[in-house]
């Protein structure tokens, strides 16, 4: 896992240690070796990640090669963009369906009798640690990003995604123990119930329906894509050198230019890949 990419290494190492301490004064020795084996892994696997020929030629490309992360300037940049990041995930309500997955879950968990046999020790502890562990894996994958990225690690919802997991996984387990302390307080949860399956329902309806119009806009791009791709190969077989883009983008995608064409690393990617020198912004398919 340490060989994915920084930032997953850093949520690994957040959520092992997390557990370590979870595991402090416990007998447990059997599990701290197993997290004291993963942490050394993910080690080992990020030393090959960061030592390795692709790792160097992206550093030397982006201009980081021996840019300090605790610069006053990226370490206050980071904080600044994860605030900004913190503010979208917790104003965006589609979340919500997490947590009542996990109340639900936590309601429904019984054994024999219909009694609740699910008996989480230092339940408070296991809250704080899981919520610190995100906060701080998702401060440090920003501060990680930060040098490349620089401002815009706050759209790049991209980078976002290795604590967004560890985010979720989360909002399920705080929607799991609420209902498991209401199952102990109460055995009529029907109408909890009800609810928690009720906002599953509509956030799972909330987020077809624009994957519908998505399938549709993908359609409508992919013709778009392959009329400008055989446009532009028979410029390059006719000699140009030099050819107008114009960005076919769904779903807020950036290809490869962004807004009033300022461009972005994709665009000597497209230029690469139909052997040009550049590649123009254009608004208007050849």
């Amino acid at each position: 896992m340490g060989t994915l990419s920084e930032e997953t290494s850093v949520v690994v190492l957040v959520v092992l240690s997390a557990v370590l301490l979870l595991l402090a004064g416990q007998r447990r020795g059997y599990a701290r070796g197993w997290c004291l084996t993963g942490m050394a892994g993910t080690g080992i696997g990020t030393l090959v990640l960061y030592t390795s020929p692709g790792a160097r030629i992206r550093r030397g490309r982006f201009g980081t090669d021996g840019v300090s992360f605790l610069a006053p300037d990226s370490l206050r940049g980071s904080l600044r963009g994860f605030g900004h990041i913190l503010g979208t995930l917790l104003t965006t309500w589609a979340y919500l369906g997490a947590v009542a997955a996990g109340l639900l879950l936590g309601l429904l968990i019984r054994g024999p009798g219909g009694r609740h046999v699910v008996l989480l020790v230092r339940r408070r502890r296991l809250a704080y640690l899981a919520v610190l562990a995100f906060l701080l894996s998702g401060y440090l994958c920003t501060l990680v990003a930060y040098p490349v990225f620089g401002e815009s690690v706050t759209t790049s919802t991209r980078i976002w995604n290795d604590y967004l997991l560890l985010y979720i996984a989360v909002l399920v387990g705080a929607g799991a123990l609420l209902g498991l302390a209401l199952g102990q307080r109460t055995r009529h949860t029907g109408a909890v119930q009800a609810a928690g399956a009720a906002v599953c329902v509509a956030v799972c309806l909330a987020l077809a329906v624009p994957l519908w119009r998505l399938e549709a806009d993908m359609r409508v791009r992919a013709v778009k894509w392959d009329h400008q791709d055989r446009w532009m190969r028979a410029r390059v077989a006719a000699g140009d050198r030099v050819l107008p883009y114009t960005p076919v983008s769904v779903a807020g995608m950036v290809e490869p230019f962004r807004q009033h064409g300022r461009r972005v690393w994709p665009a000597p990617c497209v230029a690469d890949y139909y052997h040009l020198e550049r590649v123009t912004y254009s608004l208007r398919l050849p």
